[in-house]
């Protein structure tokens, strides 16, 4: 009698198989064209949509990103969110395209103090997303001159490189605190808390947000606004015009302009990285 039924159901498993088979094709299509649309918008790239699909069929880390930035564009939330993976993968690939001349697309950083501006909390349809957590730190008559050493002074605001990918910077290689001065009153960003928020954020929103961007991307990334010579320098400057709340619609984002530095590091940010990366 199994063995009857066993024969008698192979047409139909074979068919639901066949079916599932089906919908694996279908989506495997609507990656590579998600990907080849965005190769074409946003990279002066040469590719063609075969050899686009042989990238991500060779990188399934690519092919993730790709399914989770074509799923946060359905939700219709602002782009500005997105995680920039599959943007740094196809920079990578742009370097190796360019050979030396590929170098110039990195902005290193030497003695300074990167701005950049971090999601402090988003409204979706009403319901208020906490991300970027910012602990309010007593400081003396000059918040620029006192605030981003005391923001080495709890290890919760010790940012490790995997804690930056996870708020969506790349290629941070050392620890950093992240700080800043608003009228007068210092704050930093808590790292633990922030990384917490955001992972469930995401898991919520099933999708990878990119917490931190550039804030103005059609300038330099080693010049001001993005960058200051030293972190008093930034914390009077940075995110001051560049990191303003924004509304779109039924979403609203509040920007905050934080300055980033080498943890336990008194003077400038040294070489921590690539400036590009923090949300380029």
């Amino acid at each position: 009698m199994f063995r009857f039924l066993v024969v008698a159901l192979s047409p139909f498993a074979s068919a639901v198989r066949g079916t599932m088979m089906d919908a694996d094709i279908q989506t495997e299509d609507l990656y590579t064209a998600h990907a080849f649309q965005m190769v074409r918008r946003y990279t002066k790239l040469q590719m063609t949509e075969e050899e686009v699909q042989r990238v991500l069929d060779q990188h399934g880390d690519l092919k993730e990103a790709v399914g989770a930035h074509l799923n946060f564009t359905e939700t219709r939330l602002p782009a500005s969110l997105v995680q920039g993976d599959l943007k740094s993968a196809l920079l990578e690939r742009a370097r190796a395209a360019l050979g030396d001349k590929g170098k110039a697309l990195d902005g290193t950083v030497h003695g300074k103090t990167p701005c950049r501006c971090f999601i402090e909390k988003i409204k979706i349809l009403g319901q208020k997303v906490q991300l970027a957590d910012l602990d309010r730190e007593r400081v003396g008559y000059s918040c620029a001159s006192s605030c981003m050493n005391r923001c080495s002074g709890d290890s919760k605001y010790k940012m490790d490189p995997h804690e930056a990918r996870v708020l969506g910077a790349d290629g941070v290689h050392q620890a950093m605190k992240v700080g800043q001065c608003e009228d007068g009153e210092c704050k930093c960003l808590d790292a633990t808390q922030s990384v917490q928020q955001v992972r469930w954020a995401n898991e919520r929103l099933r999708t990878r947000l990119d917490v931190v961007v550039l804030p103005a991307p059609h300038y330099a990334a080693n010049e001001p606004p993005n960058q200051y010579n030293s972190p008093e320098e930034c914390l009077n400057s940075c995110g001051r015009y560049s990191c303003r709340d924004q509304q779109m619609g039924a979403y609203e984002i509040d920007w905050e302009g934080m300055c980033i530095d080498e943890w336990g590091h008194a003077g400038g940010a040294g070489e921590w990285g690539h400036a590009s990366e923090w949300g380029y």
